[in-house]
């Protein structure tokens, strides 16, 4: 009797499984609550991950503002002292020109290779040179090629200059090496430099004038050459062409200008 009641009440008895913490007490199986299994996970508040140390997005996009404004007023004050620096080397470098005081003793333009070679013996006198440098100062012109093309004008004739290219022949002489030529140079480029040009902008400026300025030349004495003789034959003729006269009167029938 006893070992009945014993057997009821232990099928009537619900059996009692133990609880297993798997990984980390991830997976708890208790089924006196439920018969699907629970799932626990760890507090956050014991572990510290990497994202929360990062700032949040307003603080990141505040931040990179600020650097970016810092930036560009250290740019804007970078470039405003660059200006005021070379406006200053600028108007130094245009008064230490001392004025031209006709102290040159060659009449301008040179008429012959002789002058030339006298001017350039002439150069190596520096008070002779700040002379030369003065008066070429007042043909500067607007731009860089302009000014090259009058200072050679100047200083020399066409027939002087048809004995000249830029780089030199075989039957013509380099101008580069002359100490005039130099100087002319020297002046631009201290001039127009700062000026939104670059110094080889300015030379490339400069060495197009020299090779336009002696590639015009023989056209120019051609056309020289028969103004002159143009004028020549008129003082000849006394303003009349070579025409035929009448025997009787004297008076020239063609030819009259």
């Amino acid at each position: 009797m006893d070992i009945d009641v014993a057997a009821s009440e232990v099928g009537c008895i619900k059996p009692q499984y133990p609880e297993y913490n798997i990984l980390d007490d991830f997976v708890a199986p208790n089924p006196s609550t439920s018969s699907a299994p629970i799932f626990h996970s760890s507090p956050i508040g014991k572990k510290s991950y990497v994202c929360d140390r990062l700032p949040s997005n307003e603080d990141a996009t505040e931040s990179t503002n600020k650097k970016l404004l810092d930036t560009n007023m250290e740019i804007i004050n970078l470039c405003t002292k660059i200006l005021n620096i070379m406006t200053t080397d600028r108007k130094s470098r245009q008064q230490t020109y001392p004025p031209a005081n006709g102290d040159l003793t060659l009449e301008f333009p040179l008429e012959n290779e002789d002058q030339l070679e006298m001017l350039e013996a002439s150069l190596r006198d520096e008070k002779y040179k700040q002379q030369y440098t003065a008066k070429m100062a007042s043909c500067l012109q607007s731009d860089p090629k302009l000014s090259l093309k009058v200072m050679m004008h100047h200083v020399i004739k066409p027939e002087v200059g048809l004995k000249f290219t830029f780089q030199g022949t075989l039957t013509k002489s380099s101008i580069v090496p002359y100490a005039f030529y130099k100087i002319m140079r020297s002046l631009i480029m201290s001039h127009f430099s700062g000026q939104l040009m670059t110094t080889r902008e300015i030379g490339y400026m400069m060495d197009r004038a020299t090779k336009s300025y002696f590639h015009n030349l023989k056209d120019r004495v051609q056309r020289r050459k028969r103004k002159q003789g143009i004028q020549a034959n008129e003082k000849d003729t006394g303003g009349y062409n070579s025409g035929t006269y009448d025997a009787t009167s004297g008076s020239q029938l063609t030819g009259l200008q």
